[in-house]
This record gives C-alpha cells, sequence and structure tokens, in this order.
C-alpha cells in the first residue's frame, strides 16, 4: 500500500480521490489552502495539513517529517470566466507555485506524481473524439496554465527520471453517498439544474444557443467523479517507470446543454424553468475525449458514468443533506454499487446498517433483525432499492413530522405505470405474483421505494423471516387505513437489468417475463 500526498484534497474531485484511496488501504496526508476546499470534506482517515503549496518552507517542513510515496495533485485555480477575467493569479497559482512545490519534493526524493489535468489544454478540438496528441490551443488562461504545467512535469520526467502521469478530466460531475459538488459560487451544469429543480435557482441559464453542434448548444463529455477517481488508483499502480503518460479521462459519448436538461427533467420528474443567455467568453463549442489509450494502458473501465447515474447520484446526495437524514438501511445483495456508496459514507457520521439477505427487487428490508439499528430512533428511512430519486425527502419528513405519523410512504401518480411492476396479493397478505411492466396496470399510483418510519413499523413485521418492506409492510399499512386488504399495488422497479438477480433469488416467486 502506497502513502500519496494530495494537495486539493478538500475539493470536489481531490476529497472523493482521497476517499477512494482510503478505502483501498492507502495512507493519505491532504494539503489544501481551503480557498474553494471544505474543511468536512476531509475524509475520515486522512491526515490533513491547511497550507498553500506555494509555500516551499511549509511544505518542506512537511516532506521532511512524511515519507511519500506518490503525488496527487489536484490544487488549482479553476473558474473559467475568471481565468479569463484575471489570468494573472491562474498563472501565479496554477504554474509558479506548483513548480515551488515540485522543487520541494524533488529534494524530498519524490519521484511518482499524478498531475489532475483538463480538457480545456485542447481548447476548441479539430476533429472529435479529442486524442492525446491532438493539437492544444487553450482558449482561456486555466488551459493554458495546465498544458504549461504539463510540460513542465514533461522535463522533471526528462531530467529528473520522474514517473508522471497527467489526466485530462472531460467534465467531472456526479456525487457519492457523502460528498459531491460544492462550489462557491456554483458553476457547474447539473447542481445549477437542480437547484432550478429545488426552487433555489428561479432559472437555469443555456449559455449561448448558436454553436456550431447539433442543437446550438455547447456540447460535454462528462465523467462521473468515482470514474475519476479510479482513473486515478489506475494511474497509481503503474507509476515507478520514469517518463511521462498523457490520457484522457472520457467516455467518447458527449451531450449537449439541452441534452443534460432534458434528461435533468426526465430523471426528477419536473419542468425546469430554460432561459437563453449570451456566451461566455472561453468555451468551446465542443469537447469529448477518446478514452482508448488509458483503457488500453491502464486497464480504467468507467463504470458510473451514465448521464442519468450522474444526475441521480447528484440528487441523492443532495436529497440526504436536504432532509437531514442521519439513518439509512441498504440491502446489498444484488446492489453492489450501493455497498461502494455507503461504505464512505459511514465514516461521516452517517448511521449505515448493510444487510445481505436475497430480498425481492432488492429491497432495503431485513428490518427484522435491525432493531437495534433503530432502537430509540424518532424516524428514520427505509429506501427500498434504487428509487430514492423521484422523491422530496424534505417535504415528506416535515409532513411526517408535522402530522406526528406513524409511517410515511412515498406514492406518485406514474406518468407511465407499464414501467412499474405489479404485485399480486391474496386475502392473507401472501404473494401471488409479480409481473414485470404489465400492459394493462388497474391502477397508476405507485410506491416510490421511500418509507420514514418509527418504532411501529414492527408491528408489521412477520417473525418467520426477515421482512421485505413492499411486501410484508405496505399491503398491512394500506389495508390497515383503507379497511380493506389490497390485493394489488404497483411498485417502482427501475430497471430490468438492475433486479433481475435479486428477483431470481426470491423462493416459490415464479419468474417474471422479460421484455424489452
Amino acid at each position: 500500500m502506497a502513502n500519496v500526498l494530495v494537495t486539493g484534497g478538500a475539493g470536489y474531485v481531490g476529497s472523493v480521490c482521497c476517499a477512494e484511496l482510503l478505502c483501498a488501504g492507502h495512507a493519505v496526508t491532504i494539503v489544501d489552502d481551503l480557498s474553494t476546499g471544505w474543511r468536512d470534506a476531509v475524509p475520515a482517515g486522512a491526515a490533513f495539513f491547511q497550507l498553500d503549496i506555494g509555500n516551499q518552507g511549509a511544505m518542506q517542513s512537511l516532506v521532511s517529517h512524511i515519507r511519500f510515496d506518490a503525488v496527487f495533485h489536484f490544487a488549482a485555480k479553476a473558474l473559467i470566466p475568471e481565468s479569463v477575467s484575471n489570468p494573472g493569479v491562474f498563472f501565479q497559482q496554477n504554474v509558479a507555485s506548483g513548480i515551488a512545490m515540485l522543487e520541494v519534493l524533488r529534494g524530498a526524493g519524490v519521484r511518482n506524481f499524478v498531475f489532475s489535468s483538463s480538457a480545456a489544454v485542447y481548447g476548441t478540438p479539430e476533429r472529435v473524439p479529442i486524442e492525446e496528441d491532438d493539437s492544444k490551443k487553450p482558449v482561456n488562461s486555466y488551459g493554458e496554465t495546465k498544458l504549461m504545467f504539463e510540460r513542465v512535469l514533461d522535463w522533471y520526467a526528462r531530467a529528473y527520471d520522474w514517473s508522471v502521469t497527467a489526466l485530462r478530466y472531460f467534465n467531472a460531475s456526479g456525487a457519492t453517498a457523502e460528498l459531491g459538488e460544492r462550489h462557491d459560487p456554483e458553476t457547474h451544469i447539473i447542481p445549477l439544474l437542480l437547484q432550478a429543480v429545488t426552487g433555489e435557482r428561479k432559472v437555469f441559464n443555456i449559455y449561448g444557443d448558436e454553436y456550431d453542434t447539433p442543437d446550438g448548444t455547447c456540447v460535454r463529455d462528462y465523467v462521473h467523479v468515482l470514474d475519476i477517481a479510479s482513473a486515478h488508483i489506475c494511474a497509481l499502480k503503474k507509476l515507478n517507470h520514469p517518463g511521462m503518460r498523457t490520457y484522457n479521462i472520457g467516455l467518447g459519448r458527449s451531450y449537449s446543454v439541452r441534452e443534460v436538461c432534458n434528461a435533468a427533467s426526465e430523471v426528477t420528474g419536473r419542468t425546469i424553468s430554460l432561459r437563453v443567455s449570451a456566451r461566455r467568453e472561453g468555451d468551446p463549442a465542443v469537447l469529448c475525449a477518446s478514452p482508448e489509450r488509458i483503457m488500453r494502458e491502464l486497464g480504467w473501465e468507467p463504470e458510473h458514468s451514465s448521464l442519468r447515474e450522474i444526475i441521480e447520484s447528484e440528487i441523492w446526495l443532495n436529497n440526504c443533506k436536504a432532509a437531514g437524514i442521519t439513518d439509512v438501511v441498504v440491502n446489498a445483495h444484488a446492489h453492489a454499487e450501493a455497498v461502494k456508496k455507503f461504505a464512505v459514507a459511514q465514516k461521516s457520521g452517517l448511521k449505515v446498517s448493510i444487510v445481505e439477505e436475497p430480498q425481492l427487487l432488492g429491497s432495503a428490508g431485513t428490518l427484522a433483525e435491525n432493531r437495534a439499528f433503530v432502537a430509540g430512533e424518532e424516524a428514520f428511512f427505509v429506501l427500498y432499492g434504487d428509487v430514492l430519486t423521484n422523491v422530496d425527502l424534505r417535504r415528506m419528513l416535515a409532513f411526517h413530522r408535522r402530522k406526528n405519523l406513524s409511517a410515511t410512504l412515498g406514492i406518485y401518480q406514474a406518468p407511465d405505470p407499464t414501467r412499474c411492476g405489479v404485485v399480486t396479493m391474496d386475502e392473507d397478505d401472501v404473494i401471488q405474483k409479480f409481473v414485470e411492466k404489465p400492459t394493462q396496470p388497474a391502477s397508476n399510483w405507485a410506491f416510490s421505494g421511500v418509507m420514514i418510519a418509527g418504532q411501529e413499523i414492527f408491528d408489521f413485521l412477520p417473525d418467520r423471516r426477515p421482512a421485505d418492506i413492499g411486501f410484508d409492510v405496505l399491503p398491512k399499512m394500506v389495508g390497515k387505513m383503507t379497511g380493506d386488504a389490497i390485493t394489488e399495488y404497483l411498485i417502482d422497479i427501475g430497471t430490468l437489468e438492475n433486479y433481475e438477480t435479486a428477483q431470481r433469488s426470491w423462493p416459490g416467486l415464479a419468474r417474471s417475463q422479460q421484455t424489452g
């Protein structure tokens, strides 16, 4: 395992990368001046020093007391509009201070270096997808400083036998269970869209709709921050080989601003108010990367970078923060990615119970085995499957507390009931049948997959086996409210791929019809 010094580790990408390094068993020391980073973004288990990388005395003191195997360099000024209007500070921070740091590291014998570079080094590309050796003509000083520092590192690799990897990001986005985008001011597209969804922002601005692109808006390649972190860990495994290599971190698939707006509206189920404004100086029309080199040489494979997952991950984090969630139960069976999200969350005070019972649809059930987990809690959230994103948790929690309820269920009118599943029960609330994507469902009301519950929930749980919220609790609660036994209801099932394994594992359940 490596001892890694991370500059800018309290920022967006840096903090997520630190958390992933720690999960992989590496030791992490963070240096950040907190000019744009956040102290509470520093993952538990990482050592932290608040200082400027250009302060050679402070940096010298640090590296003289701790021996580092490698350096991940994220610290930088990064706002594009500011880089156009005030380039001097960018050259000072991103180049001059960076070189001062390199000299300290060289004196300490550090030779392994991973640089957080940017797609901005290319400027307006001559072709797409962009390959690493394509021409580089930055259109803003931010891109110019990244390119200059790459050239500096190339000389260090040649002259001093350093092992250097430069990773050029194409629009970092998305969030983990506890860490996400938090810029002041916020400039990234997806957080701004979600602010428009929640009403925190009245309108979302589209900066220019006359670019030479299919719909006139800028086109970008979006990569989930977890995939960027995994690229750094791949690079760490390939160090100790003198020389410099550069890699694009992208998908080779890009989306226009309007396409991202439409996707955010579809995921949230909300209409987003849009306004076309003037172009921003320094914005290229198209940025789309070819990831072939990093996939071939480092074995990197993006796992989280579908546009839907990126947006959903940011909504998840925003909802948790807004609602003040502290307690979560999640079933890990057939949901390996869910476990990855929550593993980091446990380090920041979020109380997480991870269970591994095979429940239909990846249920967040098994509460019968988690009585101690919820003991004494006023209310706790149960997240059923992967459908949290369509629920306004803040309003739901406020309603639950205002009405002093024992349990609150998230129910919604499904715009397309055929995307849900139908559960059929008998008079004793025993599952008779589960049908995926029914052609003619009896109702368009569906259980969203989110429940806020108190201790009273255990009155509905059977003693014979681990309980499932959707199949043990929901029918009885609805029956109690209506006075009748419920025989059929819809449940949001997400995608067939997400739940196929969990469905097969449920004893006695007829295999669902797979269509589409």
